[in-house]
């Protein structure tokens, strides 16, 4: 949800996925490295700084198990389809997995869901189609179960790409539904900062309703 969310207000976040330290072993899901990212690059895949440099452009999956691929109107995952008007633009989905997964979908701006079929096992596919595109935004190709499947150790198989991003005549990506979403959340953060008693310095209240402030200039201009 605060993934989509954020995307649908056109801001640019790749996806990855990690998993902590879990120190105090409070909610072990499975064992450290169940979560992992995936970087399109050139070269040396042991040079950090170009995996890195990959993250940042978006052209990445996160995943627990399912590998992804994804290519929309020609572009790539991290990549931009730029359309004068509104259309159909071509997609090219792909999907590999060690476990059955359920779901394989499209998922688009404000939610849109396209759904893809599967293999016979659900542990692949292959698929070429278009979809109708009518505004700015972004689509994301993402795969998950219904249940644990072993041997993938969490509470079911899961995977996402970063997004491939629509601009469409030139119109930036905006949502208002998800704009009010995160200014309630803001007034809700605010709240909480005007009771806290136990700041260190009125500078470092200051400091923090100045972020506050910042962040609610940013959501409400991409009303």
């Amino acid at each position: 949800m605060l993934f989509r969310s954020l995307l649908d207000l056109g801001f640019r976040l790749p996806a990855a996925g990690g998993t902590d330290a879990m120190a105090d072993f409070a909610s072990l899901r499975g064992p450290v490295g169940m979560n992992r990212t995936y970087v399109a690059m050139q070269g040396d895949a042991r040079d950090v700084a170009a995996w890195t440099a990959g993250l940042k452009a978006g052209r990445s999956f996160a995943t627990n198990g399912p590998l992804l691929d994804l290519t929309l109107g020609g572009e790539p995952i991290g990549g931009t389809v730029t359309l004068k008007k509104a259309g159909r633009v071509p997609f090219h989905a792909r999907l590999h997995s060690i476990v059955a997964v359920d779901h394989l979908a499209l998922v688009c701006t404000g939610g849109v869901v396209t759904p893809l079929a599967l293999s016979a096992d659900h542990r692949s596919a292959d698929v070429t189609g278009s979809i109708d595109v009518g505004r700015s935004g972004w689509c994301v190709l993402r795969a998950d179960a219904d249940r644990a499947r072993d041997p993938i150790l969490d509470l079911y198989p899961y995977a996402t790409t970063s997004p491939v991003y629509l601009s469409v005549a030139g119109k930036p990506a905006r949502s208002t539904a998800a704009a009010d979403y995160f200014l309630a959340w803001l007034d809700r953060i605010a709240e909480g900062v005007a009771r806290h008693p136990d700041w260190n310095t009125s500078e470092e209240r200051a400091t923090v309703e100045a972020r506050i402030a910042d962040a609610r200039r940013s959501i409400s201009a991409r009303r």
